[in-house]
């Protein structure tokens, strides 16, 4: 495969691409289910997989914004978390 970093998805390889991704996020979400709520007071723990596949959900733009986009920085969701702090 000789592809360079300058080329592009085709559009529909890029369609594909994201149908599939969105099929991953569903599949992830049917293996870990929120947790049930408990008779404790607080937000019962997500665990790791779930706040992983949450957080591939919430940022769904971002991730795949290299399909379109030829430069892309590679911290750019990481950046914008750092000074959310």
């Amino acid at each position: 495969m000789d592809k360079t970093a300058d080329e592009l998805l085709e559009e529909g390889s890029a369609s594909e691409f994201i149908i599939k991704y969105e099929e991953i996020i569903k599949q992830g979400y049917k293996i870990n289910p929120q947790p049930k709520k408990t008779a404790k007071r607080g937000r019962p723990k997500r665990g790791k997989a779930l706040c992983l596949i949450e957080r591939l959900d919430n940022h769904k733009v971002e991730i795949l914004r290299f399909i379109n986009e030829r430069n892309v920085p590679f911290l750019t969701i990481l950046r914008s978390e750092i000074f959310e702090w």
